[in-house]
């Protein structure tokens, strides 16, 4: 029986790994559909413009209520929105799901009908710094720090006093290694 907690622990603990190793360490990847489209390394996020099939998105600083942690922060990242259509055009409206992927294993999934209307009231920021700082803070949760990196998916449109539910349709993904669109 020990050694089968053994073997058990021992494949979560790769399978953890794996997915940390497999993605990068500092990369984001964009895949539609089963093919890997784009991978970004956090120096392309560093740079302030990220050139994608002729198209330049730049970077902006915006300041967001979290209502998951109830505070302000300032983050600087690239509008999802705008990533999405210089990479994929319209196209990527006509998908089906978009599943955001952390390097934990975390995943959240939504339908694009959803996320498009939750859209135009909030703007989805893939953060890769807070402003004035290399990174993020972390979360401290009892016994532990969790770090954010590399990647943060953050969201505009949220006033002090609004409380998250975890049945709403935008999380704030940490840890964000890979936005998956799925027909």
């Amino acid at each position: 029986m020990f050694s089968l907690f053994i073997r058990v622990l021992a494949t979560i603990s790769f399978l953890s790994l794996y997915g940390t190793f497999a993605h990068g360490k500092d990369t984001l990847t964009i895949n539609y559909g089963k093919e890997r489209v784009k991978k970004l390394s956090k120096a392309d996020f560093k740079k302030g413009l990220i050139l994608l099939n002729e198209k330049y998105v730049g970077s902006v600083d915006m300041t967001l209520y979290n209502a998951w942690r109830d505070y302000y922060r300032t983050y600087r990242g690239y509008s999802l929105r705008e990533l999405l259509n210089a990479q994929f055009g319209d196209s990527w409206k006509k998908a089906r799901l978009m599943t955001f992927v952390a390097a934990d294993g975390y995943r959240q999934t939504s339908k694009i009908s959803d996320l498009l209307k939750a859209m135009e009231k909030h703007e989805g920021i893939v953060a890769y710094t807070e402003t004035g700082k290399d990174g993020f803070s972390s979360i401290k949760k009892p016994g532990k720090s969790i770090s954010l990196e590399p990647f943060y998916l953050v969201w505009s449109g949220f006033q002090k006093g609004t409380k998250a539910k975890h049945q709403d349709l935008l999380k704030w993904p940490y840890q964000l290694v890979e936005i998956k669109l799925i027909d």
